[in-house]
C-alpha cells in the first residue's frame, strides 16, 4: 500500500469513527484538549463553546444546529467517554500478568496443606451444658430467670434433634 492509499484509507477510516454519534461529538472529542484547555484559560461557558462550535459548521444528528445545552450534555459524555478509555488503558498496563509455571524451579511444589475433614459434612459445635445456679444469682430479676430458663430448652432441644440425631434400627 503507497503513503497516498494509507492516507486516504485513515482519512476514511477517521470519518466513520463513532458512527453511531453526532458530528457534534466526533468534532468534540477530536478537540477535546484544545476545548479543554480554553475552559481553563478562559474560563467561557457554553455560550463560548457554543459560538466556537456553529463558527466550525458542526451541527447534530439530525443537522439542526445546536443549542447550549445539547453542547453541555455531549460534552460531558465526550469527557466521560474519554476518561472511561484512559482508566482502562490504565488497568490493563497496570494489571500484572499471570505467573508462568515454566518459569518456576524444577523442584517446585505447592505447599502442603491439612486435609480439612469436616468438608461436606454438617458439623456443629457440642453445646454448652446448662449453667448452675451460683451463688449470687438472687439478684437477678425474674424476666433474666425466664429467659435462661428458655436457653436451658433451646439446648436440650438441640442436644436431642439436631447435635445427636437418632439412630434408625
Amino acid at each position: 500500500m503507497t503513503k497516498e492509499e494509507h492516507e486516504r484509507a485513515r482519512a476514511t477510516m477517521k470519518a466513520r469513527a463513532y458512527p453511531r454519534n453526532s458530528h457534534l461529538y466526533r468534532w468534540l472529542r477530536e478537540n477535546h484538549r484544545m476545548v479543554g484547555e480554553a475552559f481553563k484559560a478562559t474560563g467561557a461557558g457554553w455560550d463560548g463553546l457554543l459560538a466556537v462550535v456553529l463558527d466550525a459548521g458542526v451541527v447534530g444528528r439530525q443537522g439542526a444546529p445546536p443549542n447550549k445545552w445539547s453542547v453541555r450534555k455531549v460534552w460531558l459524555r465526550v469527557c466521560a467517554d474519554i476518561a472511561a478509555e484512559v482508566a482502562d488503558q490504565g488497568a490493563t498496563k497496570s494489571a500484572k500478568p499471570p505467573s508462568d509455571r515454566s518459569r518456576q524451579k524444577g523442584d517446585w511444589q505447592p505447599p502442603i496443606t491439612t486435609k480439612d475433614t469436616s468438608v461436606g459434612r454438617r458439623v456443629s459445635p457440642p453445646t454448652a451444658a446448662p449453667v448452675p445456679a451460683q451463688q449470687g444469682d438472687e439478684h437477678l430479676s425474674e424476666r433474666v430467670r425466664a429467659q435462661l430458663a428458655a436457653v436451658d430448652e433451646q439446648f436440650a432441644y438441640l442436644d436431642r434433634h439436631i447435635i445427636r440425631p437418632k439412630q434408625r434400627t
